[in-house]
């Protein structure tokens, strides 16, 4: 089994689908319901237990697998292969929860009226400490096991494909070529939301305007 965690807004969906995409299994058997998160589909993880179903070969989980990784494998009884950590540059974090309105009183642990007596500046610098708390007690769940595992950065990983591949290609030995990779990966690009322009801007690479606007054509379409 691979493991996915970080902390939101880390890149773990994209990450994800791209191992969809490559052929991997990212949902229990039976089901074609996207369980980004599958230990919150109650309903499923009991049916699995019960062995109605079996686990994927993927399974994604936030905080959960950032403070308690090995609690939830000796619960399950998993063989873990590998954990893919996400992990973004922390201002850009810091940027993108603000500006998408995750930087809330529950993120930061404390009651909604002290949240909304401190300043923004206090608010950012409570939210680095909870960023790197939660990394840290990624890194002794992973080192407590020597689970093999891989710190990735988003989103220069969706969009650089060489950086990409040189972070993963080891975790997915001879199970994907090259070749395969890049056909998975240009179409992981455009699931969900899609990889957008701010990303490409976030990692200083040149904006790969063909696809931004297949995905907003993609988009219009839906609508």
């Amino acid at each position: 089994m691979i493991l996915i965690t970080g902390s939101g807004i880390s890149g773990t969906t994209w990450m994800w689908w791209l191992m969809k995409e490559l052929g991997y299994t990212t949902q229990p058997t039976g089901t074609d319901t996207l369980t980004y998160e599958l230990l919150k589909h109650k309903r499923l993880v009991s049916e699995i237990v019960k062995g109605e179903r079996e686990w994927p070969e993927v399974v994604k989980h936030l905080g959960g697998f950032l403070k308690h990784m090995n609690q939830h494998i000796d619960e399950h009884g998993w063989d873990v292969d590998h954990v893919f950590v996400m992990i973004r540059k922390m201002e850009a974090s810091i940027d993108s929860r603000r500006s998408q309105g995750n930087l809330t009183h529950g993120s930061l642990g404390i009651p909604r009226k002290e949240f909304k007596s401190l300043h923004q500046a206090l608010r950012d610098d409570m939210m680095k400490e909870v960023l790197k708390s939660d990394m840290g007690s990624c890194i002794y769940n992973l080192i407590e096991r020597d689970h093999p595992f891989t710190i990735i950065r988003y989103p220069r990983a969706a969009v650089d494909r060489v950086y990409c591949w040189d972070q993963m290609r080891e975790a997915l030995g001879d199970r994907v070529k090259w070749e395969a990779f890049i056909d998975a990966w240009e179409q992981s690009r455009r699931c969900g939301e899609g990889i957008q322009k701010r990303h490409f801007i976030e990692e200083g690479v040149e904006p790969d305007e063909k696809l931004l606007s297949s995905i907003k054509l993609s988009s219009t379409a839906r609508k």
